[in-house]
């Protein structure tokens, strides 16, 4: 009892000198110590005292390039770099305390994964036109990637030890359309370049997606680009992020996360101008107007939750900083990591669930007319034991919905020079030019294994994204 009694007391103690202004560092200590779990709050202790050392040492820090800082995906990094670490979903072991490219008073006091990253880094966003308000204006820079310029005076001037890029011009409708526009952003050749030339050793982590899979024998193990089967013509958002895959690669330490189609409540902090909208939020303001809208049950993509690549991200951050990614680890035999949910779903199948979680009963269609062809995919006892009411959608394969779309088109378009079925007939060929794979169900087994990390079913996460929206 005494004992337990003077390791309270040194937690409030160490609170005090690490984290006087966040509540949450003290929850990372006493939710283990009610819970009675002294393993991980002797690892948590250890962490805490890794942050004292680094703050107490006064180490320059370092530099993190978030590149893609104001999208979605860059905004939930952004607010999660400023969070205190937590292991609830990892169990990162020890590998190796060394790292060649640190000095060896740095590296002892970051041989145990960092609390805060932002003890250890300084985080910068590049940006095209609007800055970030949410970072200082020292933090932000003006960045077109384009300019081999401007990519090397960035990259010469900082020397980041850390760069994340999870910018992506990811609509393959806007991809096939701005071909050029999509490599620049997708692959982003001189900024790769720069990075080669003045920071070699730093950790580059990119996010790609799972389009870069032609569909056609899922579910996917994660394989270099260079022995993936050539995509169609259409996949220009595929082909773009597979040729900056290729380029990562080549970097002593690249590694790419090929993601699935993310899952999440809207932006941290603010829409940028034309941010469109999630398809999660989409799907609750359809429920929430029931109105009657098509939904792909042909297409399977392995949803994942943002929460758990921005955890993912992070992490493997934290272990690098750590020494805990030695040149004996595997990843950087393997490379290329899937990032994507336990198991494959159709939009049907989200809106089921996001329909599911709110106890609405979902009443599908197999035509527009709400006479014929239907049925009740939602079964769950629970929710139509507590109510009566009822969504109706209607499920459509993806060649379809592109003929509604091209009659749709053909009839608005009035152009004297062609007859409608001809006006019709050229849409839906260029509409099927961008048809995504049926199915690209990832196996992330290996990047769980690989960097102890475990990915969430999305009902187990469905509730808080709706909170969020």
């Amino acid at each position: 009892m005494l004992i337990d009694l003077l390791i309270v007391l040194y937690c409030i103690v160490l609170y005090g000198f690490v984290a006087r202004s966040c509540p949450m560092t003290l929850a990372l200590i006493l939710c283990p110590y009610l819970s009675g779990d002294m393993t991980r709050l002797f690892q948590t202790l250890e962490r805490l005292i890794t942050t004292a050392q680094v703050r107490a040492a006064k180490i320059p820090k370092r530099v993190m390039l978030l590149v893609g800082g104001s999208g979605w995906l860059g905004q939930q990094i952004v607010s999660a770099f400023r969070q205190p670490y937590s292991d609830s979903n990892s169990s990162a072991t020890p590998v190796s305390n060394s790292n060649s490219d640190s000095d060896s008073n740095s590296n002892n006091l970051l041989s145990s994964l960092p609390v805060y990253l932002s003890d250890t880094h300084d985080l910068h966003v590049p940006y095209l036109s609007t800055r970030p308000y949410f970072l200082p204006p020292h933090q932000c820079h003006h960045l077109d990637l384009s300019s081999p310029e401007q990519c090397e005076a960035l990259i010469a001037t900082l020397k980041p030890d850390i760069i994340l890029n999870t910018a992506a011009m990811s609509s393959p409708a806007a991809c096939q359309k701005h071909p050029t526009v999509a490599a620049t952003i997708n692959c982003p050749s001189p900024l790769l370049s720069a990075v080669h030339t003045h920071t070699p050793s730093a950790l580059v982590l990119f996010t790609s997606t799972d389009l870069v899979y032609n569909g056609d024998s899922a579910p996917y193990a994660p394989t270099s680009p260079n022995d993936l089967p050539s995509l169609p013509p259409g996949n220009v958002y595929g082909a773009t992020k597979l040729a900056g895959e290729q380029q990562i690669c080549l970097l002593p330490h690249g590694l790419v996360f090929r993601l699935s189609n993310m899952v999440g409540g809207n932006f941290t902090f603010a829409a940028p101008k034309n941010g469109g909208m999630k398809f999660l939020s989409w799907v609750q303001q359809s429920l929430e107007a029931r109105a009657m809208v098509s939904l792909k049950n042909d297409e399977y993509r392995s949803f994942v939750l943002s929460s758990d690549i921005t955890t993912l991200l992070l992490n493997v951050c934290r272990l690098f900083i750590a020494g805990r990614l030695p040149p004996s680890h595997p990843c950087w035999a393997q490379r290329v990591y899937n990032a994507g949910g336990p198991y494959g779903l159709s939009r049907l199948d989200f809106a089921r669930q996001v329909a599911s979680a709110q106890k609405v009963a979902l009443l599908v269609h197999t035509s527009p007319d709400t006479n014929t062809n239907t049925s009740d995919t939602n079964t769950d006892p629970a929710v139509t034991a507590v109510t009566r009411d009822v969504w109706q959608v209607v499920a459509m394969s993806s060649l379809d919905m592109a003929r509604a779309a091209a009659e749709k088109e053909a009839t608005s378009d009035t152009r004297p020079d062609l007859d409608t079925d001809q006006k019709q007939s050229r849409r839906l060929l260029a509409l099927q030019a961008t048809l995504p794979p049926q199915d690209v169900t990832m196996d992330s087994s290996l990047t769980e294994a690989h960097f102890q990390f475990s990915f969430s079913s999305i009902e187990s996460g469905m509730a808080s994204c709706l909170c969020k929206i």
